[in-house]
């Protein structure tokens, strides 16, 4: 062999081996990345479909803490009430958008975490699951287009990332938006037997009452006042419409103080209340009482309260103008 012989094959098993160490150093990343897990997009991703698993849910929005858990039956109960009639509908719509966020992006330093809204953040969510794991979002200021938010996880202040802001909106809900509101019978005329309506006190503390009764003469209905038939008065037939299809919005209060339900106007001096004595569709005597207070802050409603309970309610005003007609003018007309 000669030298210029010998000089190829050096210089090929110095490529050869070159070749060699590179596919061993290469074959090597791809064992351990296939030895390692993959890493979820974030750590929320990681509860992806738990909603069902969470058993703990606590969320502040600047105004109020709510915290929520789940009975042994797996229902959602208020901890500050568990007796709170609690539509658990929004809860389950937040634990949704919790578990399927993912980051924007990641911003694994920034210099200052109270220009983002995050050194002392006013908005913050957490949640238990039953597998054990908790998981929590701080949230500091949105971004400059304002669709999105800084944030931090489980209480580190380090890596911050940027979410969707969707999930701002569901954490500025209140506890009475989640109230399961009242079913109001709807009173047929041909079950009701007697109507009273009683106006304020005046500044005696007089309170004036109207009251109809029901005359029947086989199916034939006459209603009665004071000795006068007021059947076919206008009053009487928008009272009998409004009682078969009253609903109610929204609940105020439902624990209110007695300053709070005097401010509403649904005390038993300043209200004007109905009674309507019914025969229920099981043939027992039933009463539907409403106290109607004032006006809604933006006058397209009045409070009022339902069968004496001291919940306070929103009922739009074209349920109640027959009941306010009447407790101004009376039955006929």
């Amino acid at each position: 062999m000669t030298w210029r012989e010998r000089r190829i094959v050096t210089f090929l098993s110095t490529i050869l081996g070159i070749l060699c160490i590179a596919l061993l150093i290469v074959l090597g990343i791809k064992y351990r990345e296939s030895r390692a897990p993959e890493a979820p997009a974030s750590p929320a991703a990681a509860l992806a479909g738990e909603e069902s698993a969470c058993s703990a849910l606590r969320y502040t929005n600047g105004v109020a803490t709510l915290e929520f858990q789940r009975n042994e039956s797996g229902k959602w109960f208020w901890t500050a009430d568990d007796d709170f009639p609690l539509d658990d509908t929004h809860l389950t719509t937040i634990l949704e958008t919790l578990s399927a966020m993912t980051p924007q992006q990641t911003l694994e330093s920034v210099e200052s975490l109270d220009e983002l809204g995050l050194e002392s953040p006013v908005t913050t969510i957490s949640a238990l699951y039953t597998s054990g794991t908790a998981f929590s979002l701080a949230f500091g200021s949105t971004t400059a287009d304002g669709s999105s938010v800084y944030a931090t996880q489980n209480g580190q202040s380090s890596p911050v990332y940027i979410y969707s802001g969707e999930i701002l909106g569901l954490l500025q809900t209140g506890i009475h938006d989640m109230c399961t509101l009242p079913d109001v019978p709807a009173v047929a005329e041909e079950q009701v037997q007697r109507v009273t309506i009683q106006n304020p006190a005046n500044a005696d503390g007089a309170m004036q009452r109207f009251t109809m009764n029901s005359k029947k003469d086989g199916e034939t209905i006459r209603w009665e006042c004071d000795g006068r038939t007021v059947t076919n008065s206008q009053r009487v037939r928008d009272l009998f419409t409004d009682l078969s299809e009253i609903t109610f919005e929204k609940c105020i209060s439902y624990r209110p103080s007695q300053e709070a339900a005097a401010l509403c106007g649904v005390t038993n001096a300043k209200a004007v209340t109905l009674w309507a004595n019914y025969i229920s569709s099981t043939d027992l005597e039933e009463t539907l009482q409403l106290s109607i207070g004032d006006l809604t802050l933006d006058g397209q409603s009045r409070y009022v309260r339902l069968n004496g309970e001291s919940a306070i309610y929103s009922v739009p005003l074209s349920s109640l103008d027959s009941i306010l007609t009447i407790a101004l003018n009376g039955f006929s007309g």
